[in-house]
């Protein structure tokens, strides 16, 4: 049986699930994040793919107040599900998060510490594709190949799935709308 394809979320994908999100659009409407990260979760129960996260993402969901009004117990076992996989941030995942700061830092220095870790936590887990509705991680969507070469070999993985590595960040509603065609 071959592997599962592996994606990585960010915390705010894990908010708009357990909150079942409609976000608003600008020219009206809304924009149905519940219905986009169920798909990947149904997916996921089927076992078409894993659902990585960093260790951060446990404490990260809690900065949404609707989150953190939810039950510890209903949190802690919606992690638990066994087709998500929790990345710990560890020195490798930190000093990786520390040199994409370093290397984006003029073309955007509003990269935040956590959002430096999910990045890391895909390159570490060497998952090419990382889940954000976040919009200042969706300007990286192409994280620049120096950083990947410039980092050496990935800690898991082939020479060929580093290659893949180079682009971490892509919008959940492209990979939704792929996967539904």
């Amino acid at each position: 049986m071959a592997k599962p394809r592996r994606i990585v979320w960010d915390a705010c994908v894990w908010i708009a699930t357990i909150l079942q999100e409609q976000a608003p659009l600008k020219g009206g409407g809304f924009e149905d994040r519940a219905r986009l990260c169920n798909h990947v979760i149904n997916q996921a129960r089927r076992k078409q793919l894993e659902v990585l996260t960093s260790g951060l993402s446990l404490a990260e969901v809690c900065k949404d107040d609707g989150v953190k009004a939810e039950d510890g117990d209903m949190l802690a076992d919606f992690f638990r599900n066994d087709y998500i996989l929790i990345v710990p941030v560890d020195g490798y995942v930190g000093t990786k998060a520390r040199e994409l700061m370093q290397l984006l830092f003029s073309e955007h220095p509003g990269l935040k510490p956590p959002d430096a870790i999910h990045l890391a936590t895909a390159f570490v887990a060497d998952v090419p594709e990382l889940h954000t509705f976040d919009r200042k991680l969706l300007q990286i969507d192409q994280i620049r190949k120096s950083f990947f070469q410039a980092a050496g070999c990935c800690r898991y993985g082939s020479r060929r799935s580093r290659r893949r590595a180079y682009s971490t960040a892509c919008r959940l509603r492209t990979a939704v709308s792929a996967s539904s065609r």
